[in-house]
C-alpha cells in the first residue's frame, strides 16, 4: 500500500479493527524460503528494532481499548507475532500480560494467541505466564517432513520438522498441552491428499488450519497459461481431492479448520475463511518500532507495501481507519467484482483472497482474485458433498 498521506475526511471510522497483530520480535531463528517478512520483496525489516519495547506493546494495548470503546465493541483478538515471538524477553511478556489483565478487568474480552515456529524450546516461565493469562499457542508446520523441510529450514539449511514436533511433544508432556491451539499450515499441493491426512492423523493434536497462499498477485499469478490453469487449477484440484478424502474418512477429530468453516458456510452459517473478501481488513499490525501497518499480504506485492505512515507513538487506530486513502482501499476491497456477482459462491468468497486482488502497484483492485479458479473448484466440491448429504437415500 505504501505510506499514505494523512488526509482525514471526517470523524467516521470506516470499519473497526477486530484483529490486532503485535510483531514483538523483528528477526527469526528459522530461514523459511517463502517468508513474507524477511525473504520477499519487502525489506522494511532491516530498519526495524529487533525487539518491541514493552512500553510500545502496552501503548498498543491501550490504543486497542480506546478503538474498541469508540466502536462500541467489547472484544478483540490479539496475535503475538514476529519474527519469532518466543524470543521476546520474559520480563517484557510479564509487563504486557499483566496489563492485559487490567484491561480485561475493565470489561474487555481479549483473545490472546501467540504464533510460534517452536523451533526453540520456550522458557518454562513464558509458558507459565501464558497459562496464567490465557494465551494460546499456534505452531507453524507445513505438512509432512519432506515438504516442511524443503521450505522451513534453519540458517544452516537443516530442516525444522523433527525439532518442532519434539518441542510440541515436550510442551504437552510438561503439562502445557492446554495452551496448544493447533498447527498453521500453508497449503501444500505437492503432497498427495492421502499422505496429508495420514500426516494429520499422526500429529499430537489433530487440529490444522490451512492457509491460502498469499504471494500470488496480478503481477505474480499462479499460472503461465491462464486458460489451462482455469481448466485445472493446482490448489483447487488439490483442495477438492483433500476435502473429498477428509469427508469420506468421516473422522471428526481430524479438525481441518478451512473445511469445517466451508461446510458451515455452505449450510448458511459463518463465512468459510477470514482470508477471503473484505474481512481481511478487520486486521491491523503494530511493528517493533510502533509503526501501524496493513496486513502482511501487502508485503508480497512490493517493498514497503504494508506501510501506512502512521505510528502508535503519535496516532491511534482510528486515524488509519479515517484516512482517505485507506477508506478508498477499503471500499475497493468491499466491492465484489462484477464478474463474481452471479457466482454461486459469492456469499462465501466475496471476490476471493485479497492478496490475489493486488494489482502491480500493490493496491486492492476491483478484479477477482487470481486464485478464483481454485476457490471455485474447492467450493464446488463442498457444495456438492453437502447437497448429497441433504438428499434422501
Amino acid at each position: 500500500m505504501g505510506a499514505i498521506d494523512h488526509c482525514d475526511v471526517d470523524d467516521a471510522v470506516v470499519a473497526p479493527f477486530r484483529i490486532f497483530i503485535l510483531k514483538l520480535v523483528g528477526f527469526c531463528n528459522l530461514n523459511c524460503s517463502y517468508c513474507y517478512m524477511f525473504n520477499s520483496l519487502d525489506q522494511s525489516h532491516v530498519e526495524k528494532p529487533r525487539f518491541m519495547p514493552p512500553d510500545i506493546a502496552v501503548r498498543s494495548l491501550h490504543a486497542i481499548e480506546v478503538h474498541l470503546a469508540r466502536s462500541d465493541l467489547k472484544s478483540a483478538s490479539i496475535t503475538l507475532h514476529g519474527g519469532e515471538p518466543t524470543l521476546w524477553p520474559v520480563d517484557s511478556f510479564r509487563i504486557f500480560l499483566e496489563e492485559v489483565e487490567r484491561v480485561r478487568d475493565r470489561g474487555i474480552s481479549l483473545d490472546i494467541s501467540l504464533q510460534t515456529n517452536l523451533w526453540q524450546k520456550p522458557k518454562v516461565q513464558l509458558l507459565e505466564l501464558c497459562a496464567k493469562h490465557r494465551v494460546s499457542l499456534g505452531v507453524s508446520l507445513d505438512g509432512p517432513r519432506r515438504i516442511n523441510d524443503a521450505n522451513r529450514t534453519d540458517f544452516a539449511g537443516r530442516g525444522s520438522y523433527d525439532g518442532v514436533l519434539r518441542n510440541v511433544r515436550w510442551l504437552i508432556d510438561s503439562g502445557f498441552g492446554d495452551l496448544f491451539r493447533g498447527f498453521l499450515c500453508v497449503m501444500q499441493p505437492d503432497v498427495k491428499p492421502k499422505d496429508f491426512l495420514e500426516w494429520v492423523a499422526s500429529l499430537p493434536l489433530t487440529r490444522v488450519d490451512l492457509l491460502w497462499p498469499i504471494h500470488y498477485t496480478a503481477s505474480n499469478p499462479p499460472w503461465t497459461d491462464m486458460a489451462r490453469y482455469q481448466r485445472d487449477p493446482r490448489y483447487g484440484r488439490w483442495l477438492e481431492s483433500l476435502f473429498e478424502a477428509w469427508w469420506d474418512a468421516d473422522r471428526p477429530e481430524w479438525d481441518i479448520d478451512l473445511f469445517t468453516r466451508a461446510v458451515e458456510a455452505e449450510l448458511g452459517g459463518q463465512r468459510a475463511t477470514d482470508m477471503l473478501g473484505a474481512r481481511s481488513f478487520s486486521s491491523v499490525i503494530v511493528n517493533t518500532d510502533g509503526a501501524i501497518e496493513m496486513a502482511d499480504y501487502f508485503r508480497t506485492a512490493r517493498d514497503g507495501g504494508a506501510a501506512t505512515g502512521y505510528s502508535i507513538l503519535e496516532h491511534d487506530f482510528d486515524a488509519l481507519a479515517r484516512d482517505e486513502r485507506f477508506r478508498k482501499l477499503h471500499r475497493a476491497a468491499r466491492t465484489i467484482p462484477r464478474s463474481c456477482r452471479s457466482c454461486r459462491h459469492v456469499r462465501t468468497c466475496e471476490g476471493g483472497t485479497l492478496s490475489g486482488r493486488l494489482d502491480a502497484s500493490g493496491q486492492v483492485s476491483t478484479s477477482r482474485s487470481v486464485l478464483c479458479p481454485d476457490h471455485l473448484r474447492f467450493f464446488d466440491a463442498v457444495a456438492r458433498r453437502v447437497e448429497e448429504q441433504r438428499l434422501p437415500a
